[in-house]
């Protein structure tokens, strides 16, 4: 019979707990433990694991809940909850809420930064833990596409099970960014929108929300509430939105004259 023995980086062992003693402390156990093993300390105690094994581990564990009866129980009680989320949020938010106008006077800068959600806690909160709904409301009032099918496409393409999705998902979020920014009539950036569609999807979307918000004067709070909205202005940056703001206004009257 063989039994199974791991390197400690210079000595071996029955498993990795056992390249060192009790009494050792962190300076040799970093001499004692290494090769298939990796050094771990903790308030000033020293372990030796097999991180490796232990992510697999963690990981099959994960799989096997997934796959178990509870696990499915689960998944479905998510859905449905969701669900009856996603239908509130319409009836008491969504249908209360106008759509905004196309934008026809010239391209114009945008005003709110990418992480300018954290200041909003509503936006905040309604973008990390809401994403479907939030990201389908701003798709329904800027004429991107309906709610619901904006929930489903935002729900399948967030999360993917199928690596395929990855991808369809990136290229989705890119699309509804760039022809967002068409609709608002802003300045776009091939290169930032890709990168913010593979990255910083849900930061995006309370970007978005702020500023339809902003044109429809209109705001959705906590939890599935609606209240007037100001135009949004970003903490320290008063100059550079005053500025911007001015540029707007310039582009909006060059492109009136006749």
């Amino acid at each position: 019979m063989v039994h199974k023995t791991v390197d400690c980086g210079g000595t071996v062992a029955p498993s990795c707990d056992q390249c060192l003693s009790p009494e050792d402390s962190e300076k040799t156990a970093r001499k004692k433990c290494g090769g298939d093993c990796d050094l771990l300390v903790m308030n000033d105690q020293p372990a030796c694991i097999n991180l490796e094994e232990l992510m697999q581990s963690s990981q099959s564990s994960r799989t096997s809940l997934a796959s178990s009866p509870e696990g499915h129980i689960f998944e479905a009680v998510h859905v449905v909850l969701v669900i009856l989320f996603a239908y509130f949020f319409k009836t008491k938010v969504v249908d209360k809420m106008p759509k905004v106008t196309k934008y026809s006077g010239a391209r114009r800068e945008r005003q709110v930064g990418l992480f300018d959600c954290f200041q909003k806690q509503d936006v905040c909160l309604h973008a990390a833990c809401c994403l479907p709904p939030t990201s389908a409301k701003v798709m329904h009032q800027t004429d991107i596409m309906g709610y619901w099918p904006g929930c489903v496409a935002t729900a399948c393409t967030s999360h993917p099970v199928w690596p395929p999705l990855m991808c369809l998902g990136a290229i989705f979020r890119f699309w509804v960014m760039t022809t967002y920014q068409d609709y608002m009539g802003f300045e776009s950036d091939i290169g930032e929108a890709a990168v913010v569609a593979c990255c910083c999807w849900p930061c995006e979307v309370g970007r978005q929300t702020l500023e339809v918000d902003a044109e429809t004067g209109m705001a959705a709070t906590c939890v599935c509430q609606v209240k007037e909205s100001q135009a949004f202005l970003p903490v320290g940056d008063a100059g550079a939105v005053a500025e911007a703001a001015a540029t707007n206004a310039r582009h909006d009257a060059t492109s009136a004259r006749p």
